[in-house]
């Protein structure tokens, strides 16, 4: 049995959609583990991202880092062309004012998944930050 890792790597992954993007905070350092890299919204809401893997992962859990966000819909896309997508589960994530939030997005099984789709739909301030989302999972 291969062991399940982080699958939302800089090696493994990228970030294909980012409704905004900020020189300063873009959208792929969702994919680092450096804590004073994070990709930050700009604009109005709903804001959304896409995580694309390299080949089709086996994933068991999602996690992320964030700041401001309370409601978040996550879907998949078992298929490599990215077109259609299934809402996999949403959450309201908890918050702690002015400092990064880690949230736990359990999932009822393991899914086979070559792209996640994350959609931001209520936030508790102007912006949102994301520092990591972590996947546990393997090819």
């Amino acid at each position: 049995s291969r062991l399940m890792f982080d699958v939302a790597n800089p090696e493994s992954a990228m970030v294909t959609v980012a409704t905004s993007s900020d020189p300063n905070h873009r959208p792929d350092f969702i994919l680092t583990d450096d804590p004073k890299e994070f990709w930050m919204s700009t604009g109005l809401f709903p804001q959304e991202f896409v995580i694309s893997f390299n080949s089709q992962m086996e994933i068991s859990s999602i996690s992320l880092s964030h700041v401001n966000i309370q409601h978040m819909e996550v879907f998949m896309c078992p298929n490599q062309d990215g077109e259609n997508f299934d809402p996999l589960c949403e959450e309201d994530l908890d918050q702690a004012e002015g400092s990064f939030n880690t949230a736990s997005i359990p999932l009822k099984k393991k899914i086979n998944v070559w792209h996640l789709r994350f959609l931001i739909t209520s936030v508790s301030d102007h912006f949102v930050a994301v520092q990591k989302v972590k996947v546990e999972g393997r090819a």
